[in-house]
């Protein structure tokens, strides 16, 4: 079997960075590395796995950025955009998916099954709020 090479540019590339808190990359750290470079090609990112993590790192870290006069586009950007437009080449994962959510309705089935269990009455409840209400400010 023949071995190709993936040629890959920087131009190509983008750096994710997991915030922790206690580690290296805290909030205030990535604040001065968008502060910096920018926010082409960084994507800021939380994680909740092997030590001690913050589901809210993404947010409080968006805040930060906007008390320290990173402006709302580059935060946006190092915190959804750039995020969205890597992970969505697949197709797997489109703006869409959750700018225009399908109302709830437990009454479906999938491939005849139903989410509910013991005599659950189904939920059905009208599309929720856009993500477009959210501002960063």
């Amino acid at each position: 079997m023949k071995r190709r090479s993936a040629r890959c540019s920087t131009a190509d590339t983008f750096t994710a960075f997991s915030i922790y808190p206690n580690t290296k990359m805290g909030n205030e750290r990535m604040t001065e590395i968008v502060r910096q470079y920018g926010p082409d090609r960084i994507i800021v990112d939380s994680a909740c796995d092997w030590g001690v993590s913050d589901p809210l790192a993404v947010p409080k870290t968006a805040v930060l950025m906007a008390q320290r006069g990173i402006p709302a586009e580059h935060i946006r950007q190092v915190t959804y955009r750039n995020a969205l437009a890597v992970y969505g080449l697949s197709g797997a994962m489109q703006e869409a998916d959750w700018l225009d959510p399908a109302p709830v309705d437990q009454r479906g089935l999938f491939e005849g099954n139903s989410v509910l269990r013991g005599g659950q009455t189904p939920r059905i409840e009208p599309p929720r709020r856009s993500l477009h209400d959210l501002r960063i400010s």
